[in-house]
C-alpha cells in the first residue's frame, strides 16, 4: 500500500511539473476522442477509461491555471486600487434616503451621502460635483455640487465658492445631496446607489453605497 501511495504521489508531482499547454492539449485530445463519433467508434464498447482520463485531464488543467489566474486577478485589482487618484469611502450611518410629500400632493426623494475621501495624489484635490448613476430616474439632476469639510470642525463648503480642498495624502469629509422629483421607491428597505464624483481636473471616481431609509411618506 505504501509503494502504491508513493508511486501515486510521484506521478502527481510529475504531472504538476508539466507545462499548462501540454495539459490543455491532452485534455482537448481526450475530449475529441470521446465526443467525436468518428474517433469514438474505434474505442471498445462500454470502455469508460477515456472518459475518466478526459475528466482527469481537465481537472489537472483547471487546477494548474487556477493559482496563476488568482494571482493575476489579485494583482490587477491591487493595481487598479493603487492607481486611483482619490478614494471615497462612505460613512454608512450618514448615508440616507427619504421621501417627503409636498403641498401640491407630489413627492420628493432626498438622497444624502457623506463620505471620507482620501487624496492619494501629491496635488491638492478639489472635488467639484457629483451625479447619481444608480438608481436611474427620469427627473434626476445631472450634476450637483460636492461640499467639502477640509479641516475638522469647519463647515462644509463647495470648492468653487470657498476654495475648500483635500491636501495631498490626507483625508477629509465630503457631503452630497440629491433631490429627485417623485418617489423612486416605497417601503423601508435600504436603497443601493452609485455616485460618480468629479474633481477640478475631470478625474472621476464611483462610489457604491447602501442608503438607509429615514422618515415616513
Amino acid at each position: 500500500m505504501d509503494h502504491l501511495s508513493g508511486g501515486l504521489v510521484r506521478a502527481l508531482d510529475l504531472i504538476r511539473a508539466w507545462p499548462i499547454w501540454l495539459l490543455f492539449a491532452i485534455a482537448t485530445s481526450l475530449t475529441v476522442l470521446v465526443t467525436v463519433p468518428a474517433f469514438r467508434s474505434v474505442l471498445p464498447l462500454n470502455y469508460p477509461m477515456p472518459q475518466f482520463l478526459a475528466v482527469a485531464a481537465w481537472i489537472f488543467f483547471l487546477a494548474r491555471i487556477a493559482n496563476p489566474a488568482t494571482h493575476a486577478t489579485i494583482s490587477y485589482l491591487q493595481y487598479r486600487r493603487d492607481a486611483r487618484y482619490y478614494l471615497p469611502t462612505p460613512i454608512s450611518y450618514q448615508c440616507q434616503w427619504s421621501v417627503s410629500r409636498q403641498s401640491d400632493g407630489s413627492y420628493i426623494t432626498q438622497l444624502t451621502i457623506r463620505c471620507m475621501v482620501k487624496n492619494r495624489s501629491a496635488e491638492p484635490l478639489y472635488l467639484v460635483r457629483a451625479r447619481l448613476v444608480k438608481p436611474r430616474v427620469a427627473s434626476q439632476p445631472s450634476w450637483v455640487p460636492v461640499l467639502v469639510r477640509d479641516f475638522p470642525g469647519s463647515a462644509f463648503a463647495s470648492a468653487p465658492v470657498s476654495g475648500a480642498y483635500v491636501t495631498p495624502g490626507s483625508t477629509a469629509a465630503i457631503a452630497v445631496m440629491f433631490l429627485v422629483r417623485g418617489a423612486i421607491r416605497r417601503g423601508t428597505r435600504p436603497l443601493k446607489a452609485i455616485i460618480e464624483f468629479e474633481d477640478a481636473e475631470g478625474k472621476r471616481e464611483r462610489l457604491r453605497v447602501g442608503l438607509e431609509r429615514t422618515g415616513n411618506d
